[in-house]
């Protein structure tokens, strides 16, 4: 994705940057900087006054929606289980519905539960999902499984770049750090990452690049190592401005 100039009146201004195929950028700031407003831009949440978004050599229509983004190869993840998830459905049905072209068959017309299950327990495997199992309803779930299963989704979507927003909001460490680990293999598969967290940490972890949004605006920009001295000192110090 290519970025140059974008606007949006009272949120953030001149905002410009690049996304290569497996990198991860992340977009820190404090609360009211801009660096939600961003993302949500870019997720076809949020519209934009001015500016040129280029995803895979496509312009991007300024009030284009999430579904439209998606079939672009754009894919959002908001940490927040309550939307991501369908709580009253199985952990196979949730995975499914963002992969409905890989459990089709007769023409694309039905469903087939196998290829559903199939799917569910590929996923639960690999990201160590812990339910009895793949028909196992969501709200039953800890929240850190809860988690695991919205990430799920994209691990099977595989978009060209997923937007991420606080992905381990709520969640215990074990649950974190696992998945730290999913993140990391997506990215390293190819997937392009952009990051907005509440946690100093995250990016550390996570991102090759970050943009440090003060007042709508980037101020400065950090490798990963140029952060992670900044973490203990100045990155701390800009989320209390």
């Amino acid at each position: 994705m290519r970025v140059e100039d974008l606007e949006k009146a009272g949120y953030y201004y001149n905002v410009s940057f690049e996304i290569q195929k497996g990198e991860c950028v992340g977009l820190f700031g404090s609360a009211g900087s801009g660096k939600s407003e961003i993302i949500k831009t870019l997720a076809g949440l949020m519209s934009y006054d001015k500016g040129l978004v280029v995803m895979n050599g496509q312009k991007l229509r300024p009030t284009e929606g999430p579904y439209t983004r998606l079939r672009k190869g754009i894919g959002y993840f908001s940490g927040e289980t309550g939307k991501e998830l369908c709580l009253h459905w199985s952990i196979a049905k949730n995975i499914s519905l963002l992969n409905m072209e890989k459990v089709l068959r007769f023409g694309r017309l039905i469903i087939s539960k196998v290829r559903e299950a199939a799917l569910g327990e590929n996923c639960m495997k690999a990201l160590n999902i812990r339910a009895p199992s793949v028909h196992t309803l969501c709200y039953s779930l800890s929240g850190g499984n809860k988690q695991k299963v919205s990430i799920a989704k994209w691990f099977e979507r595989k978009p060209s770049l997923l937007l991420l927003e606080n992905p381990t909001m709520g969640i215990d460490v074990g649950a974190r750090e696992d998945i730290y680990q999913i993140l990391l293999r997506m990215k390293k598969e190819g997937m392009a990452m952009l990051l907005v967290s509440d946690d100093p940490k995250e990016y550390a972890t996570l991102c090759d690049k970050v943009l440090y949004i003060k007042g709508g605006h980037i101020e400065s920009v950090w490798s990963a190592d140029e952060y992670k001295k900044a973490l203990g000192e100045k990155a701390k110090k800009a989320l209390e401005v």
